[in-house]
């Protein structure tokens, strides 16, 4: 008995791919969720290229289509219009379709001071695009929306934006233009994200610490240095904290009262653990 190859979801190399794509149907429920006009355009190009759609572009009209019945691995082609022909490129595995593709934007039309990103959702695979400021896109970054976890610094920032893209499991996600910031930006962009995420703790961070990965485990590190007894009395003074916001009307003074001292627990988290080890 042969043993079957997994298909991923055809529409998984859709969100894994960078820019300004829009994904194909692909006759499932799954389908009511998307926008009639993307949802009729993605038909109309299977039945004009007859092939079936994984994405596609609506800025240049490039096709990412997969071969049905083709067993090789190699099955996905890329196709655009020349005059009035459809012209194919040889058979691609999954896994190369994001060099050929290369980066795919087509930003031009996004104003001076302003970024489009990408909200990846939790459950599903659809990208949801948005156009903001980049510290707005910066305060929707997955690192950047932990309370109690520190700012980060220059070094980590950087090294988290030259990926352009996050995408944690279970959790939302992020895709952007890789960026990287110089030291004469940082200080006012990194008061910015302080003001729009008022849950980060401020402080020094070693200048060894130059990635992400290396700030969470530092930081990891950093808390277990305090006792158990410590840790279990803050999170305690969170988890009562939160409690309060129970029953508030959602946006009223008392509502934002609740979730300022729930901020503040956070942004103290290392004061308070002193404070109790001490």
């Amino acid at each position: 008995m042969t043993k079957r190859r997994p298909r991923k979801p055809v529409d998984a190399y859709f969100r894994g791919l960078p820019g300004r794509w829009r994904p194909g149907p692909k006759g499932k429920k799954s389908d009511d969720s998307l926008e009639p006009r993307i949802l009729e355009k993605g038909l109309a190009l299977e039945a004009e290229t007859g092939h079936k759609v994984v994405c596609w572009c609506e800025e240049c009209g490039v096709v990412i289509a997969r071969i049905e019945g083709n067993s090789s691995g190699d099955d996905h082609i890329l196709g655009r219009v020349e005059g009035t022909e459809w012209e194919w490129s040889e058979p691609l595995g999954a896994d190369l379709l994001a060099a050929p593709v290369g980066d795919h934007r087509h930003d031009d039309d996004v104003e001076a001071g302003l970024i489009r990103w990408y909200r990846l959702r939790a459950i599903g695979t659809w990208k949801e695009a948005r156009v903001s400021t980049v510290p707005e896109m910066l305060a929707n970054h997955p690192s950047l929306t932990r309370g109690g976890h520190p700012v980060p610094s220059l070094a980590a920032m950087n090294d988290a934006l030259l990926r352009g893209r996050h995408d944690p499991p279970r959790s939302a996600g992020i895709e952007f233009p890789p960026l990287q910031f110089d030291p004469e930006a940082w200080p006012e962009l990194r008061l910015e994200i302080i003001l729009r995420r008022p849950a980060l703790v401020e402080t020094e961070i070693p200048a060894g610490v130059v990635t992400m990965a290396a700030l969470d485990q530092w930081w990891d590190d950093k808390l277990n240095s305090f006792t158990e007894a410590a840790r279990a009395h803050h999170r305690g003074l969170i988890l009562s904290a939160g409690f309060d916001m129970d029953g508030l009307e959602y946006d009223s003074p008392e509502w934002w009262a609740a979730l300022a001292k729930v901020n503040a627990l956070m942004a103290n988290t290392l004061l308070v653990l002193e404070g109790y080890d001490s």
